[in-house]
């Protein structure tokens, strides 16, 4: 995955602020001096956690703000397969190094993929609620409790558990753009640019059926969420016949001073991009293209192979009378 992530990972280097510090998390010396090698910057340090690490950077880690701190939500260690052990090591050195952080050990099982973050709200796939239910142990009902009083947020499920999209992370197809407005997929708005000319096939193949019959999924969720009290904008998205999925929404959301960034996947398709930066743009947010395609092969996009632990680094604190 390091080669895939580097022409991403090159472009947030040179796109974030200037005083962001850069944590990779990598599986010894040998990997750390490979990628200083590669990605020259100065800010990069490094966590080496001396077994092997994926690169999706929020498959085991939820980090959100909850009564003005910071929380990292961790599973147990029995209930992570051990080919991501090391994972779970690179965010318990987290601790170490952000020690403003409160590590959270829960029983649930959860992927930071799966849920979105608003300031009243977490916004959930449905398997963030299914996979979590034990017969005769804890109900639906359970689940749903114990999310909103973990993350002391109100709880809203983007789709159904029969969804088509059940099995997919929220952050593929949904994006929170700003207070009570999201970003969802529109496979008809791929479509359009498809019929333009738009070449897709070093991605795959897009069966132009399985777009229209998703763009009806789609509307329910559009109509679902409406209910549920956002703002509900469109932007372009494709699901191929096998597991890529080209999205603009698996993007990272930066806000500061009152402005709003977005770093979101840049393809290298002039058509589908232009439209989808458009859409976050009429959002109120402005894009920031990051080179994705290598990326998306594998699954993901910009948010699934970064993580961010705050907004930017805590204050130093003035200094007192004894110094």
């Amino acid at each position: 995955m390091r080669v895939a992530c580097l022409p991403t990972y090159r472009d947030l280097l040179r796109e974030i602020p200037e005083d962001a510090r850069v944590v990779v998390g990598v599986r010894g010396e040998e990997d750390a001096r490979e990628f200083r090698e590669e990605l020259t910057d100065p800010r990069l340090r490094f966590v080496e956690a001396g077994e092997w690490v994926s690169g999706w950077a929020r498959d085991r880690y939820v980090l959100f703000g909850k009564g003005g701190k910071e929380c990292l939500l961790l599973p147990r260690k029995d209930a992570v397969v051990p080919t991501r052990l090391g994972d779970l090591r690179i965010a318990q050195e987290l601790k170490r190094l952000e020690p403003g952080i409160d590590v959270i050990e829960s029983d649930l099982v959860l992927e930071g993929g799966d849920l979105l973050f608003t300031q009243e709200e977490v916004i959930a796939g449905p398997a963030a609620v299914a996979v979590n239910v034990v017969p005769g142990e804890r109900t639906e009902a359970d689940v749903r409790a114990r999310l909103e009083e973990t993350f002391g947020r109100r709880l809203v499920v983007a789709a159904s558990r029969e969804s088509p999209l059940a099995r997919e992370h929220v952050d593929m197809y949904l994006a929170v753009a700003g207070p009570g407005t999201l970003l969802l997929g529109d496979p008809r708005l791929g479509l359009k640019a498809m019929d333009e000319g738009e070449d897709l096939r070093r991605f795959g193949r897009f069966p132009r059926e399985k777009q229209l019959d998703l763009a009806e999924e789609y509307d329910r969720i559009a109509a679902g969420l409406g209910e549920a009290g956002f703002e509900v904008k469109r932007l372009p998205i494709l699901h191929a016949a096998d597991h890529v999925i080209l999205t603009w929404t698996n993007a990272v959301v930066e806000k500061r001073g009152g402005k709003c960034r977005v770093y979101l996947p840049e393809y290298g398709l002039k058509r589908l991009d232009r439209s989808a930066q458009d859409a976050w743009a009429a959002a109120g947010c402005e894009p920031v293209p990051i080179s994705a395609e290598a990326v998306i092969i594998l699954g993901g996009g910009v948010r699934c192979v970064t993580n961010a632990v705050r907004e930017s680094a805590p204050a130093e604190p003035e200094p007192s009378a004894e110094r």
